[in-house]
């Protein structure tokens, strides 16, 4: 039994054998003094029994002399030690209580994640091991892993997310950003509009807000609202998807295992359609569609599953670009068919495998297996490389081994889907982050290939900036956005992937410019900057741009003008795009 396991055996149970040993402990008590009575000829009723027994609990026996019943005699030992332990775990727990709302009372930059499940555990310990505070919200009093959040210094308030009294109780105001991880995508939503609210009402600024989507028509939604709407102004509202950057990772590790593998010629095996293999398919299609030329190969992926067709029609619809960039073949297939374990799906031709990598994302760990075990004699010692979707642990690495003189199967890639996309890093992705980090990028080129200083605080690479520089790149994305929409341009999804990207006109980016060096003014001065001639001084507080911008010079507008240019394709390599409202 793992140790996980035995603390959640404990937790449900501790208060349950307690109640046991008491009971156990009182009826040896009335036992006995009923033998002892017997042995002294005198004759007691049940209550007087009763009194006696409780009377042993603060360690009153009743002045009895030997011969003592060994029942009793348990007893008198037992109940005062039950009493005692009884009340000092009631103590503690009420100390935790009253210490946890004392932290929370001066707590201040802290992580709020709603739910707690293994994803927002193995969050919470990234963050936490980062020197972060982190705040739980958890409606189920009963949940084993209450205690696990609390073994890493996480405080857990219980309470339902979506009122807003639990918000207030874990200091929202003052948190430096909220995680929603629920399994489900509406509650997730609903916490979103409810901190959007509180926020407007309790908080200056914006707050990043991070919330897990699964559901593919709600995440194009939301993405849209999020992105290119107002929806949520008090929330830097950013969406992930544990199975969508897990495709990714896995197509990472796929060039690490398989450096010479050509997404535009490749042809690749996906076994399970659901949300992992789904994610998998599109990304691979996105490789070959960015890799791809006129009469280049196509991207081969063969999908196997129960409803592998349905499951590809429904993707081909909403990625109308997948039918240019890549052949993608279905079958409907059952896993524990014989067909299945005959495997002629998996050879070409000259009797060779037909694929360069093979992919297991069925969601089922035991599944996973069995069909593996119905390939193994196929795939035995071959060099194409299979890579087994798992919850956390890589067992199967293990099971099978890797020693070829055994027969093992050599090429085999444990893919442990949560641990591998439930880091703090993976909020690092979010669409506004990539686009303040692009847009940093862009003016570190533009800078350098002006001959300015490199070693300036300013033009260091991102993991480098001071956390100021690096949220002064994502006010800008921001008044961007606001500024975008000011003009009539909503922010959406873009299912062409950037084949036809909107472009501004100049006209367009010179307003869009002004409007942002304005804005860039105003947060300046809000916090304290002034005009001043000469160079910029942090210490004094002074910049020389701080003017209007019929004031600025030709290198400083065409430095604000750059960024404008350039948005429409950072949007369009997101998977956004531009759209005009007036042809919406």
């Amino acid at each position: 039994m793992s140790n996980r396991n035995r603390r959640v055996l404990l937790k449900e149970f501790d208060w349950v054998l307690i109640g046991l040993a008491w009971m156990v402990a009182l009826a040896l008590g009335y036992y006995g003094f009923q033998v002892y009575f017997q042995w002294s000829g005198v004759s007691v009723n049940a209550f007087d029994l009763i009194y006696l027994t409780l009377q042993l609990v603060l360690i009153e026996s009743g002045g009895i002399i030997t011969p003592i019943p060994w029942q009793l005699e348990i007893a008198r030992f037992a109940l005062p030690l039950l009493a005692a332990f009884t009340a000092i775990k009631t103590l503690a727990l009420v100390f935790l209580l009253q210490a946890q709302a004392l932290r929370l009372f001066f707590i201040r930059g802290h992580v709020i994640i709603c739910g707690l499940n293994d994803q927002a555990i193995l969050l919470g310990r990234g963050f936490a091991g980062t020197g972060d505070s982190v705040v739980y919200i958890e409606s189920d009093e009963g949940n084993p892993l209450v205690e696990e959040a609390r073994s890493f210094g996480a405080v857990v308030v219980q309470g339902d997310p979506e009122r807003g009294d639990v918000f207030t109780r874990t200091a929202l105001a003052r948190a430096r950003q909220l995680i929603c991880v629920h399994k489900d995508d509406r509650l997730n939503v609903q916490i979103a509009v409810l901190a959007q609210r509180i926020v407007r009402e309790t908080r200056g600024g914006v707050l990043p807000t991070f919330i897990h989507i699964v559901q593919p028509q709600l995440w194009d939604m939301l993405q849209a609202k999020a992105m290119g709407s107002r929806d949520f102004d008090h929330l830097r509202l950013e969406l992930f998807n544990m199975y969508d950057h897990g495709a990714k990772v896995l197509l990472q590790e796929t060039l690490a295992v398989h450096p010479l593998l050509d997404w535009q010629a490749g042809r690749l095996l996906v076994l399970g359609m659901g949300n992992l293999g789904q994610a998998l398919v599109v990304h691979a299609a996105r490789a070959a569609f960015e890799a791809s030329d006129a009469g280049g190969d196509h991207l081969q992926i063969l999908v196997i599953d129960r409803e592998a067709g349905e499951k590809c029609a429904a993707l081909q619809y909403r990625y109308p670009q997948l039918e240019k960039c890549c052949r993608l073949v279905s079958m409907d297939m059952d896993f524990s068919s014989t067909t299945f374990t005959k495997g002629a799906f998996l050879y070409n031709g000259a009797g060779g495998l037909a694929f360069d990598a093979i992919y297991l994302c069925l969601e089922d760990d035991t599944l996973n297996l069995n069909v593996i075990l119905s390939l193994y004699h196929h795939l035995q010692n071959q060099p194409v490389p299979v890579f087994i979707r798992s919850q956390q642990g890589d067992g199967l690495t293990g099971l099978l081994g890797t020693d070829t003189e055994g027969g093992s199967l050599l090429n085999l890639h444990m893919f442990p889907l949560l641990n591998r996309t439930s880091t703090p890093d993976i909020l690092m992705e979010g669409c506004r982050e990539v686009l303040a980090i692009s847009l940093h990028q862009e003016y570190v080129r533009s800078q350098l290939s002006a001959g300015v200083d490199p070693s300036l605080p300013v033009l260091q690479p991102w993991p480098e900036l001071s956390e100021n520089l690096r949220e002064a790149n994502r006010k800008q994305v921001d008044r961007m956005q606001r500024h975008l929409m000011d003009l009539g341009y909503s922010i959406r999804p873009d299912p062409e992937w950037g084949e036809q990207v909107q472009r501004l006109t100049e006209e367009e980016v010179e307003q869009v410019a002004c409007l942002e060096h304005s804005g860039w003014c105003e947060d300046l001065r809000r916090n304290g900057w002034r005009h001043a001639a000469g160079k910029k001084d942090p210490g004094r507080k002074t910049h020389p741009a701080l003017v209007p911008w019929e004031q600025l010079s030709d290198a400083d507008r065409e430095k604000n003008r750059i960024p404008v240019r350039e948005f429409p394709d950072l949007l369009a390599g997101l998977g956004f795009r531009l759209v005009n409202t007036g042809e919406a």
